[in-house]
């Protein structure tokens, strides 16, 4: 009877055998898979910030210009600009946070009516450094921003 038994284990040990080592085989094809999966989406997201535009300012607290928004800052002399404007909107930002002296900078430079010859100025910043124009007026207004604290106008 013993026999029988061996007999019976055996066709149960081979198919226990062979589900074992299909299951370690699919284990292993999925994990293939996922590490292609993977390398497909790290190769998508360094194709999406390859695309972004370079970035003008760091957003730390304040905002500060990065090295490209310095360069941007001295294409434009804007830290000339930025004292010629302070002078007339320094009643407008006196008593104000600094915060509120950032949001009038960023607004008013936006606002501000340029003429043909600064908006030609400003596209061809914009084109030479590859941004955007509205990123070069960014770094008008943190320049701006930064220009009217030093005169003394900020809340204490």
């Amino acid at each position: 009877m013993s026999d029988w038994l061996s007999i019976a284990a055996i066709p149960s040990a081979v198919t226990l055998i062979f589900a074992a080592g299909k299951w370690y085989g699919s284990v292993n094809t999925d994990r293939a898979n996922f590490k292609e999966f993977m390398q497909e989406i790290r190769d998508k997201i360094d194709q999406i910030f390859l695309r972004l535009p370079p970035a003008v300012a760091a957003s730390q607290s304040p905002v500060r210009l990065t090295d490209l928004g310095k360069a941007i800052s001295e294409d434009l002399d804007a830290v000339t600009w930025a004292n010629e404007i302070a002078i007339t909107v320094k009643d407008k930002v006196q008593g104000k946070e600094e915060y509120d002296i950032q949001h009038f900078s960023f607004k008013y430079i936006d606002d501000y009516p340029y003429t043909d010859e600064e908006q030609s100025i400003l596209r061809k910043v914009a084109y030479d450094r590859g941004v955007s124009e509205k990123q070069v007026r960014r770094v008008l207004g943190i320049e701006l921003r930064d220009k009217l604290p030093a005169l003394g106008l900020a809340k204490k």
